[in-house]
């Protein structure tokens, strides 16, 4: 199968893909064997950026012998503000529930 993309849409998923990888990693602390597979893919896409124009917002690592977004990208992607959206909705709804929980469990528990 051959997909093609336009430079735009190349371009939206390469944030996609970092806004995934954030959700699969950002809080593990060790390797994690279930987001191999997803790993695998993100490499795949993020080697054809110098083809699509963007070398200097993925580079090659040849020490890790894999691709990475660069500086540059995480300084001028819109990914980091879904993320940080993402971050604060969660926080606050979990809090709210946890609250809630608690609160309950207080009046009908008896749980101080």
């Amino acid at each position: 199968m051959q997909i093609e993309f336009t430079r735009e849409e190349y371009r939206n998923i390469l944030d996609m893909l970092y806004i995934a990888d954030w959700v699969l990693t950002a809080h593990k602390v060790e390797e994690d064997p279930k987001v191999e597979a997803y790993q695998a893919l993100e490499q795949k896409v993020f080697a054809h950026a110098k083809a699509m124009g963007f070398e200097d917002l993925i580079e090659y690592d040849a020490d890790d012998e894999g691709y990475y977004p660069t500086r540059k990208y995480e300084e001028t992607s819109s990914a980091r503000e879904f993320i940080e959206e993402f971050e604060s909705d969660t926080f606050w709804e979990e809090l709210i529930s946890r609250m809630a929980d608690r609160d309950l469990a207080r009046q009908v528990g008896g749980v101080e």
